[in-house]
């Protein structure tokens, strides 16, 4: 397998307050309605969002002190994350993820659709702050920390993640189109690109056929050697092959 210009195919081949304060704010407040909870998503738009914006913060965890999460937003809709545990057992452990984000609520609830069983929601207060919501996009109403604020540097988030894709194979390249975020990226022949081959070969068995990959990848900055823009992914280790759409039929569970 070879690399060279990053094409994009047209098509994968492959893969409470207390009541007592909440009644006389009520009571105070010019149309009597109900204040807003602290850190409720404000009732008109936040700013537009400028990007691409990072929001780092510690959120609470169930097993150790927190969860200190960086997420960046780009501008053509996808996420990354980096979460790292503080204290406890896990002390230090850290995932990432790739995604795509939207908006709703007239652009007041930020949702990230990523790898997980479910999608994370913010609410957005102001232009630099992020509220974690629950999984319905409803308030978490607990006197614990659930805000991120926007960091002054954008972090490009270049850790180790799972990724779930298709390997489109042409004369030209070798790319891995990923499930989660719809994104392809030129594979750099280096890492596990060998055992990569390898497994699409043994799957294929002799027969062309949609084949897709679950590795442990870095997404890395273009080398200069290479034409075009963008990142290139960095295979350290594959899961699994098989053949068929990775977001499809025969995508294997967990």
């Amino acid at each position: 397998m070879t690399l060279a210009h990053d094409r994009r195919p047209a098509a994968p081949l492959a893969l409470a307050a207390p009541l007592a304060l909440a009644a006389l704010a009520a009571a105070c407040s010019p149309d009597n309605r109900p204040p807003r909870a602290a850190g409720t998503p404000q009732a008109s738009a936040p700013a537009p969002l400028r990007l691409p914006a990072t929001f780092v913060g510690d959120l609470p965890c169930r097993d150790c002190e927190a969860t200190r999460l960086t997420l960046t937003l780009f501008d053509d809709a996808t996420f990354r994350t980096r979460a790292v545990m503080r204290g406890g057992t896990g002390d230090g452990r850290t995932t990432a993820e790739l995604g795509t984000w939207r908006l709703l609520d007239g652009g007041r609830r930020l949702v990230l659709d990523g790898t997980g069983a479910s999608a994370r929601q913010f609410g957005r207060i102001g232009a630099d702050t992020l509220r974690l919501l629950d999984n319905t996009g409803a308030e978490l109403v607990a006197p614990l920390p659930y805000r991120l604020g926007r960091a002054a540097a954008v972090d490009t988030v270049r850790d180790r993640m799972r990724l779930d894709g298709a390997i489109v194979e042409t004369a030209e390249a070798v790319r891995f189109v990923d499930c989660a975020s719809g994104r392809g990226f030129p594979v750099l022949r280096t890492g596990a690109f060998a055992s990569l081959g390898r497994g699409v070969r043994q799957a294929q068995a002799g027969q062309p056929r949609p084949t897709s990959a679950r590795v442990i990848g870095r997404l890395q900055p273009r080398p200069p050697e290479l034409t075009g823009t963008g990142e290139v992914l960095v295979v350290d280790s594959v899961e699994r092959v098989w053949i068929g759409g990775a977001c499809g039929a025969g995508r294997p569970r967990g």
